[in-house]
């Protein structure tokens, strides 16, 4: 599996919400959990900083992160893609200048059967959205 080690952000915008110490732990826990194979517990660890902070930019990229890297091809992890497009198109949303939500939705689309056309669109449109940054 791929590392999930968190992305390094350039710009201010790491958050849409104001720090928080409780949520940078869950964070950190579930990437720590990814490193020791568990992502069953990293999910739910991840998860509950989604819920707790729904609008933290860390939270949404590593949970939706981590849900597009353990989705499989094809049709049957429906309910998975789902989940991990609503995360990251929450945290395209919310920073439109933060290229990592764009990439994994491109990596997303890749792996979905019919979507792959438009992965090549979303992939042009982040790295604008990085040379811009």
């Amino acid at each position: 599996m791929t590392s999930l080690l968190p992305f390094a952000s350039a710009n201010a915008q790491s958050r849409a919400t104001a720090p928080s110490p409780e949520i940078d732990s869950l964070i950190q826990r579930g990437l720590s959990l990814v490193a020791k194979g568990d992502t069953a517990e990293a999910l739910e660890v991840l998860e509950q900083a989604t819920d707790r902070a729904p609008r933290n930019l860390d939270a949404l990229y590593q949970r939706g992160r981590l849900l597009t890297r353990t989705t499989s091809l094809g049709f049957n992890n429906t309910p998975r893609q789902v989940l991990a497009w609503r995360l990251l198109n929450r945290g395209a949303d919310l920073a439109p200048r933060d290229a990592r939500f764009l990439l994994e939705i491109a990596r997303l689309r890749l792996r979905t059967p019919l979507l792959r056309a438009d992965a090549e669109r979303l992939l042009g449109k982040a790295v604008s959205v990085a040379v811009a940054a």
